[in-house]
């Protein structure tokens, strides 16, 4: 099943899809997770069971045009999940993550944490949302429309609070939050 990530010797990561008209920025999402996580993992696309890919070819061409392997739709993801400990899942909010273990639930995507569902907000990492300028908190960080939050579980343990993605130069940056005052920690430029 995960063979491009066996044959490269990396790890994996499964997006976990939605309905093809309902996922926002999904490009962007994808390269603000390549920013995150490097170059030591290989993604692959589960689409939900009711839009199998082979429907939507158009789709299909923009995940392989950004390096995205297509995994069959009519498996559930659960059981992709549960006979492969070791993969690890982000993308948009599904009720997949609720019976995901803590370590395979990384991130969800176009939603604010404090939003994510109660049944797996413990789990995940961090939730990853659009930003603009308006934000009360985050908008001064802002330098185009492309911009992305991610907003980290503060139960886990991180040497970083948020980070933020621009998409249109490729560059994460880490920071931490003292209070309002935010400290730029790490800066990545991914290609």
């Amino acid at each position: 099943m995960f063979k491009e990530a066996t044959d490269q010797n990396k790890k994996v990561i499964v997006i976990v899809g939605s309905s093809p008209i309902s996922e926002d920025d999904f490009t962007d999402y994808v390269k603000a997770s390549r920013a995150y996580y490097g170059d030591e993992y290989v993604f692959y696309y589960k689409g939900h069971p009711g839009y199998p890919y082979l429907q939507y070819p158009d789709q299909a061409k923009t995940r392989a045009s950004i390096g995205l392997y297509d995994m069959e739709a009519s498996i559930p993801a659960e059981l992709i999940f549960f006979f492969n400990p070791e993969v690890m899942a982000i993308g948009y909010g599904s009720s997949t993550f609720s019976s995901l273990e803590d370590s395979q639930a990384e991130g969800i995507w176009n939603c604010e944490l404090s939003s994510v569902n109660s049944e797996y907000n413990t789990k995940i990492d961090y939730a990853i949302r659009k930003l603009d300028a308006a934000d009360e908190t985050y908008g001064t960080l802002v330098k185009n429309p492309n911009t992305y939050l991610f907003e980290m579980n503060q139960d886990k343990d991180y040497n970083f609070d948020f980070a933020i993605f621009d998409a249109k130069s490729n560059t994460i940056k880490y920071y931490t939050n003292d209070n309002g005052t935010f400290t730029e920690t790490q800066k990545t430029v991914t290609e």
